[in-house]
């Protein structure tokens, strides 16, 4: 005779029952971790990315202020100063 559980179904039935409420948990912690690595991992891409144009920057500005000419160094400032300027986007319009 099989024995049965407390819930009435055999014991294999109700272990299976309660097997798969964990599956389904463990998956959903798993997707969710995953999610969590894509967004972190995008965050420290983009600011590797900030911390370089950063410091583009400051050379080419370093390399602008290190002219002898005052007129040279405005010109150099200007399109440093220009090519920093956000572009609009085609898309939105």
């Amino acid at each position: 005779m099989t024995r049965r559980s407390t819930s009435g179904l055999p014991r294999s039935a109700a272990a299976n029952a309660a097997f798969w409420p964990w599956v389904l948990a463990i998956a959903t912690v798993a997707a969710l971790l995953l999610a969590i690595h894509q967004v972190v991992q995008a965050a420290v891409l983009e600011g590797e990315l900030l911390r370089k144009n950063h410091a583009a920057y400051a050379e080419a500005a370093w390399h602008c202020n290190s002219s002898r000419s005052a007129i040279l160094r405005a010109n150099c400032l200007a399109k440093l100063t220009v090519l920093l300027e956000p572009q609009a986007d085609p898309q939105s319009q």
